[in-house]
């Protein structure tokens, strides 16, 4: 569809697609956090679910602090150089930089390793015990020296994009991780 649409159009549909998403998100956000406060001795504070990460995302893009055609690199450098591991088992490179969007929209070419049983790089992802990292910084030096599934932007594929897209944030906003989540998803619901 993308391709009958001029740049300004295809700007605008994805913005529309993405604040959409985020609409939704805050409705499972509000909800989820109802559910925590009528629990709160079963669900620890420091609980977070994935589409807040997408919520604080949006809230920087409102405040035209990334655009969505930003390559990830510009505020996670760690992951530059990226290689793609080709469906002839072969490292090369990206075509083009990943970008926010693809990030946002899961098409990064990131992966969880959820498939190591039967996918290289989701093997490549259980060896490199990413999970381990003491921090979102350490987290993105791991997973750069991991390959990409597939070249960003020509699939999609749940991953850790959620967990890179919370380095941006922390980065964006110059606040830990979860000092912006109380102050700016939390406390304000």
């Amino acid at each position: 569809m993308s391709k009958y649409l001029n740049a300004d159009n295809q700007q605008h549909h994805y913005e529309t697609i993405i604040k959409s998403t985020y609409k939704k998100h805050i409705n499972y956000i509000n909800t989820m956090r109802s559910y925590a406060n009528e629990y709160q001795s079963v669900i620890q504070d420091n609980v977070n679910f994935p589409a807040e990460k997408l919520g604080k995302a949006m809230q920087l893009y409102e405040q035209g602090k990334f655009q969505l055609n930003d390559p990830v690199s510009k505020f996670v450098p760690e992951l530059k150089d990226v290689k793609v591991l080709n469906a002839n088992g072969q490292l090369e490179d990206q075509d083009a930089p990943m970008t926010m969007h693809q990030l946002l929209t899961h098409t990064a070419g990131l992966s969880y390793g959820f498939a190591a049983q039967v996918d290289l790089v989701d093997q490549a992802y259980m060896g490199a015990d990413i999970w381990a990292a003491k921090d979102l910084d350490e987290f993105a030096q791991r997973v750069a020296k991991l390959p990409l599934k597939f070249q960003p932007g020509s699939r999609y594929h749940y991953s850790i994009a959620v967990d890179i897209t919370g380095l941006v944030v922390q980065r964006l906003s110059g606040q830990s991780f979860d000092v912006y989540l109380r102050e700016n998803i939390f406390e304000p619901l």
